[in-house]
């Protein structure tokens, strides 16, 4: 089973600097501005043909200025059908395989936390630069290995924790650096959902939390594990509430309930 302390472990180190977290759209403007300036749009191989990534991702190439020219996916029927769908004509099975035979600008990796961890280990030698979905591994080792990848090969790794881009996070943000206001002595992030499976409540709802949590405390949070867990059952439910110090001291608190 997945447990808490993990997923606080596997959040700190996928929030290092040598991985960043964009939202596709920002991501790519990223791509275009530090490699390809003089470019309109970035060719992208797209590895997944999953129900979350056609409602959710595939849509919004066209809008981040994103030319998809290969799928690649684990079921050949799922992958030529998604293709079709956006005029594709070239359809893989195996992610690194096309990376050799595409002349691809950048990858994006839908497939679930264990094929994002293994995909993008596999294609970080190749030097192309990986936007993924959140989480990027199942394990903090998994994570700090391809940070490591990611650093080694000088190219952008990002997860797409896409939170930290919403109107209201992004507001906060602003007034917390307009100097209008002393800084914060405590934050708090709550997250209450209901998913009672708690491996599928960490690794993709709760995450969202901690990233935000990481992400507006004033210089992040500091050290690996919280100061104080408590946890509480009851049923099929479960609580969690999690406290942290910030860089500068801030108190940071996290709360989770998967009800």
């Amino acid at each position: 089973m997945f447990s808490f302390w993990n997923l606080i472990r596997l959040i700190y180190f996928t929030t290092r600097e040598c991985v960043k977290r964009f939202d596709v759209g920002q991501w790519a403007e990223q791509i275009l501005e530090d490699e390809f300036p003089m470019s309109e749009s970035i060719r992208v191989g797209f590895v997944g043909c999953g129900r979350f990534s056609g409602r959710r991702i595939y849509p919004s190439l066209r809008t981040a200025a994103l030319e998809l020219v290969a799928v690649c996916g684990r079921t050949q029927n799922r992958a030529e059908a998604r293709a079709s769908e956006y005029g594709v004509t070239s359809v893989y099975d195996e992610p690194v395989k096309m990376c050799r035979e595409e002349d691809l600008d950048a990858v994006l990796v839908v497939t679930g936390p264990r094929g994002h961890y293994e995909v993008a280990r596999d294609l970080l030698p190749l030097g192309i630069p990986i936007w993924m979905e959140k989480p990027c591994a199942e394990t903090s080792e998994q994570a700090g290995e391809l940070a490591a990848l990611a650093l080694d090969a000088g190219v952008h790794v990002q997860v797409g924790f896409n939170y930290r881009y919403s109107l209201g996070v992004q507001k906060v943000v602003d007034l917390m650096a307009s100097g209008d206001f002393a800084p914060p002595g405590m934050v708090a992030v709550r997250w209450w959902l209901g998913e009672l499976d708690t491996e599928r409540f960490l690794l993709h709802y709760a995450c969202h939390a901690v990233d935000l949590l990481h992400f507006l405390v004033p210089g992040g949070l500091l050290g690996r594990m919280p100061e104080h867990v408590a946890q509480q059952r009851r049923d099929n439910s479960q609580w969690m509430l999690a406290a942290f110090r910030g860089k500068d001291g801030c108190i940071a608190a996290l709360e989770l309930g998967t009800q």
